[in-house]
């Protein structure tokens, strides 16, 4: 019954231009118009280094942010981290974002981690201003997540001239371009 339907990515408006030939849904009339996120701090408050943003961020530390959820990789990111640690590199692993139902053993895992706020840390439910301050005081973003429909912390960590390593999808290549390095999840 639409009219129009924005999508926040080219990737996104042609999997749905593709659903709705698929699923013979085609209206004369229908727009599909895509209109792409973006973040702007300039009109946020002050950044706000918290002290558990502080603690995290004490020794270079990577990014992850975002709700925590099993498509977005964390545990495979957490394993990767332990092997670092294993071999003696100094860098923290800073897991941002509120975790859905679906995660609580993955949360459990974080809770009982010999290294859990010396080198890997939780930051439940950030502020805006936390937020700020990660993306301020980390050293890259990872954001190696299996599917998107867009990726707002590629665009806020562009914003803050961060590293990226993200995931191979055709959607983080729309977002991010040339300006991070892609692996396989």
């Amino acid at each position: 019954i639409s009219d129009k339907i924005i999508c926040p990515s080219k990737v996104m408006k042609n999997s749905l231009t593709s659903y709705i030939a698929e699923n013979q849904l085609i209206r004369k009339k229908l727009q599909i118009e895509v209109v792409q996120l973006g973040s702007d701090y300039a009109i946020q408050k002050k950044e706000d280094r918290s002290e558990r943003v502080a603690c995290a961020t004490s020794s270079p530390s990577l990014l992850m942010i975002g709700s925590i959820e099993p498509h977005k990789s964390h545990a495979q990111a957490l394993d990767a981290l332990e092997k670092l640690w294993e071999e003696g590199i100094d860098i923290n692993l800073s897991i941002a974002g509120k975790s859905k139902f679906q995660e609580r053993s993955f949360i459990k895992r974080i809770n009982s981690h010999p290294f859990l706020n010396d080198k890997l840390f939780l930051i439940e439910d950030p502020s805006d201003e936390e937020v700020k301050a990660l993306y301020t005081h980390t050293v890259g973003l990872l954001f190696l997540s299996q599917k998107e429909g867009f990726a707002l912390p590629l665009v806020e960590a562009a914003n803050h001239n961060l590293p990226i390593l993200c995931s191979d999808l055709p959607i983080l290549h729309e977002i991010a371009g040339r300006w991070a390095f892609y692996c396989h999840v």
